[in-house]
């Protein structure tokens, strides 16, 4: 893990996919805050983790899913040098950019299990629809490795708001604060998040891929319902000052005590 201190020191790759959505001409350094964000708040995750562990355990296998361009993974490669990180993502342009670029390879199609320390999916859960983000977390938590991580960003109670100020606006703009919908698409939207606690709205020609905001308690049960896991890290807003990010341990709750500060109460006690 790296000293906080150390983080602005990092020199990622800057070259860029010519075909990163993620990336707008004019925003370029809105675009590496948020991979820097990302790798902040996943070393704070992964500092947590220690505290549940008898010694200090690195992290030798990454997995970033939905990679995009490389918005996350180029940080993520100079976090973590000696780890083996694998890609994915349904734009295999992109996929294979960030492989050929920054140093990546790609995740086989049937993940194994118990592969990987970390999990990371950034900005992936925001576009699912119920249904393929319960079936997606089904799909990784078995892929988790002793005591690996599955950590990942969601929209919560910043865009609720602010999507529901935009809405009772008397001249409602389309915008990228409003994720590109239509005021009709943002009220479908906030109903969602109001009556069944997920809203999701498609784009146009999808099904189940759009827009989706959720507050975390949706992710909490439906992860805990899959999987005996414990839940070590949530904390607002923390990935590019927009979304929360939540993350899972995997260890049983009722399992054995973390025992990283074991030796220094001892020697307090005796």
């Amino acid at each position: 893990m790296l000293d906080f201190s150390e983080l602005s020191a990092l020199r990622p790759v800057t070259a860029t996919s010519p075909t990163d959505q993620m990336l707008v001409s004019d925003r370029r350094e809105q675009y590496f805050r948020v991979g820097l964000s990302a790798l902040w708040v996943i070393n704070s995750i992964l500092r947590a983790r220690q505290s549940f562990l008898s010694e200090l355990t690195p992290v030798r296998s990454i997995l970033d899913m939905g990679c995009g361009g490389g918005r996350i993974a180029r940080f993520l490669r100079v976090g973590f040098p000696s780890a083996a990180i694998y890609v994915s993502d349904f734009r295999k342009q992109d996929e294979a950019w960030v492989c050929a670029n920054l140093g990546c390879q790609p995740a086989p199609e049937h993940l194994p299990r118990r592969a990987y320390d970390l999990i990371w999916l950034g900005s992936v859960f925001t576009h699912l629809g119920q249904g393929p983000a319960r079936e997606l977390l089904a799909r990784l938590l078995p892929t988790l490795a002793a005591d690996g991580v599955l950590a990942f960003s969601t929209q919560g109670r910043f865009a609720y708001r602010r999507l529901k100020d935009q809405v009772s606006q008397p001249e409602f703009e389309r915008s990228r604060q409003s994720y590109g919908l239509e005021k009709e698409s943002v009220e479908r939207l906030l109903a969602g998040w109001d009556e069944s606690g997920y809203g999701h709205v498609p784009y146009p020609d999808q099904v189940d891929y759009g827009v989706t905001i959720a507050p975390p308690r949706w992710y909490e049960e439906t992860i805990t319902d899959l999987a005996d896991v414990t839940q070590i890290y949530l904390q607002e807003k923390a990935l590019g000052e927009h979304q929360d990010v939540l993350a899972f341990l995997n260890r049983p709750l009722a399992g054995r005590p973390g025992m990283a500060f074991l030796p220094i109460a001892q020697q307090i006690v005796g």
